[in-house]
């Protein structure tokens, strides 16, 4: 027989390993990660004076924060962390944060918005725990952060498909080569599964200003008490700031991308009562509608 004049490289040996990543028994990371929807938002390159801080806020959307020079002092939910440049830091919806550098000297980053949702629901990041700091184990981290920043500025022909795949790509990196940070987490996806026909009728209807409480119970056949535990269990906060936090979201989507007025916007977003959400918008993100959609984000 003669020689083959091609071989496979069949032998796991021949491939650099990924990290330990997260623990997925039951494939129930993966169904989930095969459902993930990406909304890319802003990037942006900042340089942050010595006298710069940012202090303890929470947004509706997750973003991660490449630092390119200096050092900084991180608090992210509750945990103090040192950075550095050449790490990432990854801000998961919601979850509140502040960083400033160390005492007289700035810092340098690149920060990189977007929404990554499963079922285009529940934000991913805060889902697996991602929220932490993370060395550039395969040197990428840099490149994909700054291919970001470039691609919002320039914004050349397909770029915002470039960016969705850009922002998928970093996740996964995160993912595969540093999921030793956040691997316990199967439990808490059976538990959420039991809440999903909640979720779905909030993504349905969240524009629907008559969306209650009762509806959510109805659908998943419970009690309004126990819909209240449910939420207060898997997210921290009730059914009704749930809502609000996912209309906010959808306000802050249009405020970016569109010229609507902001009473069209409100409406569009589920609420009839243009004071109420402006209460609800500053309560959510400690500036007004105007100052979002005209001030870059950080």
């Amino acid at each position: 027989m003669r020689n083959q004049p091609v071989t496979v490289r069949h032998s796991k040996s021949k491939f650099a390993p990924y990290a330990d990543s997260v623990t997925d028994r039951h494939r129930e990371i993966a169904s989930l990660l095969e459902h993930l929807a990406i909304v890319p938002m802003t990037a942006y390159h900042y340089d942050c004076s010595s006298e710069w801080a940012l202090v303890g806020r929470t947004l509706p959307n997750s973003y991660w924060s490449f630092i390119t020079e200096g050092d900084g002092e991180l608090l992210l939910d509750g945990r103090s962390m040192e950075v550095s440049a050449g790490q990432i830091i990854l801000f998961p919806a919601r979850v509140e944060h502040s960083i400033a550098p160390v005492a007289g000297s700035g810092m340098s980053m690149i920060n990189v918005h977007f929404q990554a949702r499963v079922y285009n629901l529940i934000d991913v990041c805060g889902l697996l725990g991602m929220g932490s700091v993370f060395d550039d184990v395969t040197k990428r981290f840099a490149a994909l952060s700054e291919e970001a920043a470039r691609l919002y500025i320039l914004k050349p022909p397909g770029w915002l498909s470039y960016f969705r795949s850009i922002i998928r790509v970093q996740l996964f990196e995160i993912i595969l080569n540093s999921g030793e940070e956040f691997k316990s987490v199967t439990p808490e996806l059976e538990k959420l599964s039991r809440i999903y026909p909640a979720l779905e009728l909030i993504e349905r209807e969240f524009d629907d200003p008559g969306l209650s409480i009762g509806m959510l119970a109805a659908e998943l056949s419970v009690s309004e008490v126990y819909t209240r535990k449910l939420f207060n269990k898997l997210f921290g906060m009730s059914p009704t700031k749930f809502i609000h936090s996912r209309r906010i979201e959808h306000a802050c989507t249009l405020l970016r991308e569109t010229e609507l007025p902001v009473k069209v916007i409100a409406l569009q977003s589920g609420f009839n009562d243009l004071a109420f959400f402006y209460r609800i918008f500053v309560r959510a993100m400690d500036i007004t509608p105007a100052q979002y959609r005209n001030s870059p984000q950080f």
